[in-house]
């Protein structure tokens, strides 16, 4: 969220040997809102992004204008 972007997150779905694996992949907004999330089956999800709107979130909250690179190691 701090670095205002889309974030697309990919999970694993279904079973092997025996482990089970979530699934529930999504994309996120730069808010941190859900735009798409997928459920526990193998699948495919799309999303339309408005790219502009991370541009305006981040004016809005500049977070990267706050760091202080001097206090790095």
């Amino acid at each position: 969220m701090q670095n205002s972007v889309f974030i697309a997150m990919c999970n694993r779905a279904g079973t092997e040997d025996e482990m089970d694996f979530a699934g529930e992949s999504l994309v996120a907004d730069p808010n941190g809102a859900l735009v798409v999330k997928a459920g526990a089956e193998e699948g495919l999800v799309t999303a339309e992004l408005d790219l502009s709107q991370a541009k305006r979130i981040r004016s809005r909250r500049p977070y990267l204008g706050s760091r202080r690179p001097e206090w790095y190691l």
